[in-house]
């Protein structure tokens, strides 16, 4: 009678196996069968290749020219071109840069800087934001995990030479000293309206008269903001939006 031939070892003590047993006579051990180590091996390469191919993709297909970027003037140009552009026109940019180090967020923000973004400036390890003499105003957020650069971008707002209004709901909230804004909206239960030439010190004063004007009911005051309402029936909210520039906004309640 032919005996049958062992070709397997056992993995434990070096038994030899037949091919079609699952335990070692010598020691118990269970032999790791080859379709599941191909099964394995099969998917860890499937992954990998995925992997790969999404990273490429990513990388490839978001490749981008800066100076295609309609507001480019305006910032220096990233370290990297690739990236995903959110918002691309003559009023706002909004971009996330990819493969950014830390090093170079760093030496982007000061790039922005050379480039006259320091006014009223906020800054921190991961965030950054100011303004420049234009008015324009960037916003900068890195994210270390994924080494990515967000850069956000807005054109400063488009202002003229207003006339106040002598409706009667603005006839109860002091006439700012600038007449250079936009109006927002204006109807018989509220009125919103930006006002610009604005400093600090000139929205201090303004909330000074609004108090002072009636809007003393519980109010709250900081130096950003400002709340109250009157006793016919009024609330208004003021606020110090940056770069020279309040909001009033008035409303019946």
């Amino acid at each position: 009678m032919l005996k049958k031939s062992r070709e397997v070892m056992c993995k434990n003590c070096q038994t030899p196996m037949f091919k079609n047993e699952r335990i070692c006579p010598n020691c118990g051990t269970e032999k790791i069968r080859t379709f599941y180590r191909k099964e394995w091996l099969i998917a860890i390469l499937v992954v990998v290749l995925l992997a790969g191919i999404g990273y490429h993709r990513k990388y490839v297909a978001n490749k981008f020219q800066w100076d295609e970027l309609i507001l480019s003037y305006v910032l220096p140009e990233p370290n990297s071109t690739y990236g995903n552009i959110k918002l691309n026109s003559d009023r706002y940019l909004s971009i996330d840069v990819f493969k950014i180090s830390k090093e170079e967020y760093k030496e982007y923000v000061d790039r922005c800087q050379a480039m006259g973004f320091g006014i009223e400036e906020k800054r921190d390890e991961y965030n950054y934001r100011a303004y420049n003499n234009e008015g324009y105003i960037i916003s900068l957020w890195y994210n270390r995990s994924d080494k990515e650069l967000s850069i956000h971008l807005a054109a400063p707002m488009e202002m003229e030479t207003i006339v106040w209004p002598n409706s009667e709901i603005v006839s109860f909230i002091p006439v700012p000293k600038s007449n250079i804004g936009k109006i927002i909206n204006e109807d018989s239960e509220s009125f919103s309206i930006f006002v610009g030439d604005m400093s600090k010190e000139d929205y201090n004063a303004y909330v000074n008269e609004c108090y002072e004007k009636g809007f003393s009911l519980d109010y709250y005051r900081s130096d950003k903001y400002y709340g109250g309402k009157n006793k016919e029936g009024y609330e208004i909210f003021v606020s110090y939006e940056g770069n020279n520039v309040i909001q009033i906004r008035i409303k019946k309640i």
